[in-house]
């Protein structure tokens, strides 16, 4: 309801497929009450591909995969695949599409969360830009960091900094994401001939910031864009597959 408070939920561990079970849960239960924002933060172990629900996984090589003990899962949301390691931090926002601030058409909602997140990076001494307006087209490549997409951040050499990938029903939105701290392997596990990405990552730009200081920045700036201060609470995930 209108006044209720910014919900940080607090990080989860768990593998990808149940973290994404907690995001489709997350939607689920913002759609049944509004909150200005809910936000987490999640790492997956074991690490894992995860690729968009209009993606086939055919497009990944399966003895790779199982070799290094690599999971792969579908997501709830559009886009094409990530690697989730155990250094990198994965994001989680949703609100109702007609919130103030953040709703709109997926362009708008997803330029207004990318630009809470860059404030994010600046104020850590991260520097970013963000791409603008882009036709819409679908990416000849499998990896989603190969090629940056509308409104997303990139590093100040114009590499994609940020993946994000957003899911709606009706009423409510959510936009989730990765930001990796390490350069990620995910093109080993990619069928071959795909091209691999010229990658960022934190560790490269800034090693001094931590995984912590990230999160709890961006836990911040949302917090600044949302007038209110966060309130720590795991209550909209108490139905969850949260172990």
């Amino acid at each position: 309801m209108p006044g209720s408070p910014f919900i940080l939920v607090p990080p989860v561990t768990a593998p990808g497929s149940t973290q994404m079970d907690i995001d489709s849960q997350l939607l689920d239960a913002v759609t049944e009450r509004y909150v200005p924002g809910v936000l987490r933060f999640y790492q997956c172990t074991p690490s894992c591909i995860t690729y968009g629900k209009f993606q086939s996984a055919e497009d990944f090589d399966a003895p790779a995969l199982e070799r290094d003990s690599v999971d792969l899962v579908q997501r709830p949301s559009g886009g094409t695949a990530v690697f989730h390691g155990p250094n990198d931090l994965t994001y989680a926002f949703s609100c109702p599409i007609a919130h103030p601030i953040f709703g709109g058409s997926v362009e708008e909602s997803s330029a207004r969360i990318h630009e809470v997140i860059r404030s994010a990076f600046d104020w850590l001494g991260i520097p970013t830009s963000s791409v603008g307006h882009i036709p819409t087209s679908r990416s000849r490549s499998a990896d989603c960091f190969a090629t940056p997409g509308a409104q997303e951040v990139v590093d100040q050499e114009g590499r994609k900094l940020v993946g994000s990938a957003q899911t709606r029903n009706a009423t409510t939105l959510l936009q989730h994401g990765i930001i990796p701290f390490d350069p990620t392997p995910i093109g080993k596990y990619l069928r071959s001939g795909t091209p691999a990405a010229d990658r960022s990552a934190v560790s490269l730009l800034a090693p001094f910031v931590t995984r912590e200081e990230l999160e709890a920045q961006i836990a911040n700036s949302f917090a600044q864009a949302l007038g209110q201060p966060c309130t720590v609470s795991s209550v909209l995930l108490a139905d969850t597959l949260v172990p």
